[in-house]
């Protein structure tokens, strides 16, 4: 998206979680807005990034970067099923 000044702006953004503890990897993938109105009033702010869940393999396929790439092939497959769309909390 670009808007008239020139000025590039990503239609969307990505982040990605590390609990060191455990070594589990959380991915979000969310559209580059104010989401604000888009919760409900119930929906605590976990649930609903729950929406916006992404596996590590999404992740580094939208942004054509590798994570991680000093792990070894069987960290790198951990760290792909600790980032499934699973209940984060």
């Amino acid at each position: 998206m670009t808007y008239a000044a020139g000025v590039a702006v990503p239609a969307g953004l990505f982040k990605i979680v590390v609990v060191p503890e455990t070594g589990r990897r959380f991915g979000f993938v969310l559209s580059n807005e104010d989401h604000r109105p888009f919760r409900t009033a119930h929906e605590s702010a976990e649930d609903y990034l729950e929406n916006w869940r992404a596996s590590l393999d999404v992740i580094e396929e939208l942004t054509s970067l590798e994570f991680f790439p000093d792990a070894s092939p069987r960290e790198r497959r951990v760290m792909r099923l600790g980032c499934t769309e699973t209940r984060w909390r």
